[in-house]
Order: structure tokens, then sequence, then C-alpha cells
């Protein structure tokens, strides 16, 4: 598998799989803003079958000469020995370690103290898992002159219906139906795979007969997630395929719904930069301009267009862009970036 994998970086095309990955990267270069800088990505790998799919998807990416992305990758891979499953979580450590000295990449392998716990031993493993991935990642953005880094897991579309699920069982209200994100609040964890169905990743694994190993505590029904994933989801696929998307589609809604970014005040024209984000554009065309029926994909284009603009050389120009009943916006460029004018259309 390494070998097909090295072969495929130097003259075969991405996998649609992998080019998705692509497209997430770019989305991540236009939200953090950084041109020409070093960046940090440290792999979250537990040796399951969607974390080995993002450590060999993510490795032919960034050696693929046919991929151009605006910062350079130092990448770093950590895995997690919780010490729960005896000679089982030794193997698994084992399996990572090998798998990345296959494609050339550093791991770092952190095993679980050996204290006791009496409760709660699922929230004591998350925050020691999260005090070690960026204990670890400062330390070598540090020493490698980083500008930035970044946690990198591959939690996906399945998994996001799962938190949706339980965040619903513990009462938490329209917040817990936000689930997994892109990123999280400090833009320090980066999900690429938040909204990739699990077949997805099922069908490239299978394709490319990526190595990967089975957890058995994952068959066990006293984890209500373990629960939830054997006995209730595939009642949601019997009802609908493609219920994951569904999930992501609800998720997506409410977190443009329930942004709280500060924004310009009416009297301002609103600005568009290399930073702005959907939930900005989404924002001002419900708020400001009052179009409450502006589809997502609307949106979509009118900030593509934006960013297309960005990218020219001119220094003035203006579009304009018709999106219903009359109504349009038009992008003009200047020297800050774009002002975006709601126009009447023919």
């Amino acid at each position: 598998m390494a070998l097909e994998i090295q072969q495929r970086k130097k003259s075969m095309p991405l996998a649609k799989f992998e080019f998705n990955l692509f497209k997430k990267l770019i989305q991540l270069e236009q939200i953090i803003g950084l041109e020409n800088k070093q960046i940090l990505l440290n792999l979250q790998i537990s040796g399951g079958k969607d974390s080995m799919s993002l450590l060999y998807a993510l490795s032919t990416v960034l050696f693929s000469k046919v991929c151009k992305l605006k910062n350079t990758y130092t990448v770093i891979v950590q895995h997690f020995n919780h010490k729960q499953r005896g000679q089982e979580s030794d193997e698994d450590a084992s399996f990572v370690a090998k798998e990345c000295l296959k494609l050339g990449l550093p791991v770092f392998l952190s095993a679980l103290p050996q204290i006791e716990i009496k409760n709660n031993f699922q929230d004591h493993f998350r925050n020691w898992r999260k005090k070690e991935a960026q204990d670890l990642s400062k330390h070598f953005a540090k020493e490698l002159n980083c500008e930035r880094y970044f946690i990198v897991t591959a939690h996906h579309a399945r998994d996001h219906v799962e938190t949706i699920l339980l965040n619903i069982l513990r009462g938490s209200g329209i917040e817990g139906l936000k689930g997994i994100s892109f990123f999280d609040k400090e833009n320090i964890y980066f999900r690429p795979f938040c909204s990739l169905s699990y077949q997805e990743i099922n069908e490239y694994v299978n394709q490319y007969k990526i190595q990967f190993r089975e957890d058995s505590s994952n068959l066990e029904d006293k984890y209500k997630r373990n629960y939830i994933r054997q006995h209730i989801l595939p009642h949601f696929e019997y009802l609908q395929k493609d219920y994951e998307n569904s999930f992501v589609k609800l998720s997506r809604s409410i977190q443009l719904e329930k942004n709280d970014t500060p924004h310009k005040t009416d009297d301002e024209p609103f600005l568009i930069t290399q930073s702005t984000s959907l939930s900005d554009i989404f924002y001002y065309f419900k708020s400001k301009l009052n179009m409450k029926n502006i589809s997502e994909n609307c949106m979509k284009n009118v900030l593509h267009e934006a960013q297309l603009l960005l990218q020219k050389k001119e220094d003035k120009i203006v579009k304009e862009i018709a999106l219903k009943s009359g109504q349009g916006v038009r992008l003009e460029k200047n020297a800050d970036g774009i002002s975006l004018l709601c126009v009447r259309t023919s």
C-alpha cells in the first residue's frame, strides 16, 4: 500500500476523496488568511478506518505535484494509547508507528499515565488528549518556526450525527444541534471530514486497500455513542440513505442563524476580504438587505465571485450579480477589498 501511495504521489492525479481534502485545505488557507508561511499539522491517528484514511489522503495531497497551496505544511502524527485494552492497545500503537514509518512521517506515541480514575473516565481521557495534543503542537510549532498549528482529526458526518443525538439526550437545546464543525471555537482543531459521509471513507479505504485496526470496545453497548451507532443509526439509514447529509444541512443552517460575529453598522458599506466567511455574508443578506428567502447556494456564489475578484491584479473592477425578483448585488473592487452593494436588476 505505501509503495502504491508513493507512486501515485508522483505520477497520478488525485482521487476524488483526496481532491475534496485538498479543497478543504484551500478553505483553511482562506480562513486563516496566511500566505507563504510554515504551518504545522498535528494529525490525531488512532489506527481506525477513518483516521487511517486521513493519514494516507493527506500525505498524498501534500506530496502531490499537482496540488498548489499558498503555505508550506509540516506534518507530525500523534497516537494516544489509553492502556484500556491491554495488548490490543499496544498493538494499535505499534501499527500506527509502522504505517507512519512507511510514509516517512514522524510519530509521537502518548501513553495514558496509570492513575486511578474513579468516575467520568471518558472526560478524563478527552481532557488528557486535548492537553497532550496542544502541548506537542505548541512545542514543535516553536521549534520549527511555524506561524500557526492545527490539530487535525478525522471526525466525519456519522460522528456529527451521533454527537447531535447525544446532545439532544442531554437536553442541550438548540446549541447542541450544531454538532461537529469544521473548526472549534479557538480555530485550533481542524476537522476536514466533518461533512463527509462514512460511506465515502469506507469506499476510499477499500479502493486503495488501506490497512486499519478495529477497536473492540466500539462494539460494547455500555457506551451511549456505540449504542446509537449500532442500534439507532441503522433505522435512520433505512428511512433515508443520506441521513448524514440531512443532519449536516440542519447544523449548517443553525450555525448561520446563530452566528454572533460582530458586523458593521447599517450606514457602513459591507466589505468582503479574504477573511470574510459565509456566515458574514448570510448575516448581511438576512439582516441588512432583508433578503429572507435567499438560498445558501446564492450566498456561496456571491462569496466565490468576490474571492475571484480579489485575486485579479486590476485595482478597480465592478461586477453585478442577479439574485431574485429584480434584486441583485454589485461587487466593487477597491484597495481595501470588495464592497458589496444591493442593486435593482432588470
